[in-house]
């Protein structure tokens, strides 16, 4: 009786799992991290091609897990099944981060705080990030969420779902918001991006009734800068 052969991406999928054990998960492009989750929930496909589609769509790892609730399964070859599947991850991960499950809050209620805490979370980082971080009505951090990630030029303002991050806001009940952008290799300087970014967000954040307390800039040089707080220091206030 002729013996059943190996899949053809089952070395495939060898290499990237051994890549993992090795290196760690830091060394994965987006889209490997995406494959290496897919591995589980499609397990006799080639799921390179999905988690290319995914990343297409959505644009950040972030966006493919907010997608999962509603709109994941429209790629070509995700089941109800698999979109579950991401959509309990993103639900996990949010499981995690909950302050009120024994994690120690962490207070950002002065300036010093957030450049100090989100500075030894990004100077490492190669790429330019940009995120959002919801806090409560301490000042605790509640969780954030990266809306934009990548080299050059900062992002263009209709590659972010905005109603998603809105959502999110809601759903962690934040009272304030931070913008952070990561400027990677460069001293932290103002931007016309990033003027015009704080102004989208305080707009659309004032409308939740949630305060968008700053937008601060970090080089990778521990230098950093605001785009809010340079326009009117009277509002840096102690909460």
């Amino acid at each position: 009786m002729a013996q059943k052969s190996a899949a053809p991406h089952s070395g495939h999928r060898d290499r990237l799992r051994k890549k993992v054990l090795e290196y760690g998960i830091d060394v994965l492009e987006s889209h490997e991290v995406l494959e290496l989750l897919l591995f589980y929930a499609i397990p006799r496909r080639n799921t390179n091609g999905i988690a290319h589609q995914m990343m297409d769509e959505f644009h950040t790892l972030p966006g493919v897990f907010e997608a999962a609730k509603d709109s994941l399964d429209k790629i070509s070859g995700v089941s109800e099944k698999t979109a579950f599947f991401f959509d309990y991850l993103r639900q996990f991960w949010e499981v995690l981060e909950d302050p009120k499950r024994g994690k120690k809050a962490l207070r950002l209620n002065t300036s010093e705080r957030w450049i100090t805490h989100f500075q030894k979370d990004l100077y490492q980082q190669t790429n330019q990030i940009i995120l959002l971080a919801f806090l409560d009505q301490s000042c605790c951090l509640l969780g954030s969420q990266v809306i934009w990630e990548g080299k050059g030029s900062p992002f263009k303002k209709q590659e972010t779902d905005y109603p998603s991050l809105m959502r999110r806001a809601l759903m962690k009940n934040a009272a304030y918001a931070l913008l952070v952008r990561h400027q990677a290799q460069a001293r932290a300087a103002v931007l016309p991006q990033d003027e015009e970014l704080a102004q989208i967000f305080q707009a659309a954040l004032n409308d939740l009734g949630i305060v968008l307390m700053d937008s601060i800039i970090l080089g990778s040089d521990l230098s950093s800068c605001s785009v809010l707080l340079s326009r009117e220091e009277s509002r840096l206030q102690e909460v």
